[in-house]
């Protein structure tokens, strides 16, 4: 039993890790190519389940049994995988990454299987690669959208970033990011609709109610609403959960100074400023400006 359990236990342990150590990579990389985490997923799963039967081989020397053990232990793997993406604050949910992982599973199995039964297995590997094809193209279709207004956002046209996310919001997508992300863009590009900026953030935050960047979102949709009292709380419980958010200093200033604290506007102004590479130091610096003060 010993020599089945610690070849699949090294194996979960060594995809976790990888999982968390690349996990950024994989992100930066589906900026440009959407869908790639799909035939990531897929092509993980097919490695694992031909490494796992070649090291599992002598515990079970039976084909049938060796198919039914990993398949269930791989089967349990992707979704443990996929359910500790769900817990992340910074992840959501997908259920097409666990479809993409089964898929690969069935092509590793049929590869497995292949000398002892050739027509199953080539049935089973092509509808695996079938279906794997379709979540792909499928991501792809959804995500575009989404990567674009990433590239957008980040060259600070938020204008444009506006545009593509609803029409990301409109194929369907319904994540804490892109509630997230909507709610920002409604009043980074100035010309969006505070009380939309509300309703966006205020869906992203009952998905991940514990998330800093939406409370920081949420509460800065709501000083623009015209409600900085209500946003003061959220803005400073985004604060203590990250202190070193790029904009959380210029948010609570503003707000403080919009409910008559101009002290600790003040000085978080000038901390805003000790990041000058933000476009909210420049902000900063004019609201210091406006108060009298020297920046």
């Amino acid at each position: 039993m010993a020599t089945l359990l610690l070849p699949l236990v090294a194996i979960f342990v060594i995809v976790e890790g990888v999982s968390l150590a690349f996990g950024g990579l994989v992100d930066r990389v589906l900026i440009f190519l959407p869908g790639i985490d799909k035939v990531l997923h897929a092509a993980a799963f097919l490695a694992i389940c031909v490494a796992a039967d070649q090291l599992t081989k002598r515990a079970l020397p039976s084909l049938r049994d060796r198919a039914i053990v990993l398949g269930l232990a791989l089967l349990a793997l992707a979704a443990v995988d996929e359910l500790a993406q769900g817990v992340r604050p910074d992840r959501d949910l997908d259920l097409w990454d666990f479809v993409a992982s089964v898929s690969g599973l069935v092509m590793g199995i049929a590869w497995v299987a292949r000398t002892q039964l050739p027509r199953i297995a080539g049935f089973c590997a092509l509808t695996a690669l079938a279906v794997a094809g379709s979540v792909t193209v499928d991501s792809y279709r959804t995500q575009r959208h989404m990567n674009a207004a990433v590239r957008f956002e980040r060259a600070g046209d938020f204008s444009s970033a506006r545009g593509e996310y609803r029409r990301a919001y409109e194929s369907g997508i319904r994540s804490a990011n892109l509630l997230n992300e909507l709610g920002w863009v409604e009043i980074e590009s100035g010309e969006g609709d505070p009380r939309l900026a509300v309703e966006y953030a205020a869906q992203a935050l009952a998905m991940r109610p514990d998330d800093p960047d939406i409370h920081d979102t949420y509460g800065w949709a709501l000083h623009h609403a015209g409600r900085s009292a209500e946003a003061l709380p959220y803005l400073e419980r985004a604060y203590s959960a990250k202190p070193d958010m790029f904009c959380i200093h210029y948010h609570l200033g503003e707000v403080y100074l919009a409910v008559g604290q101009e002290e600790r506007a003040a000085s978080h102004f000038l901390e805003q400023l000790k990041r000058p590479d933000t476009r909210e130091a420049s902000r900063a610096r004019v609201a210091l400006a406006r108060m009298g003060r020297a920046g």
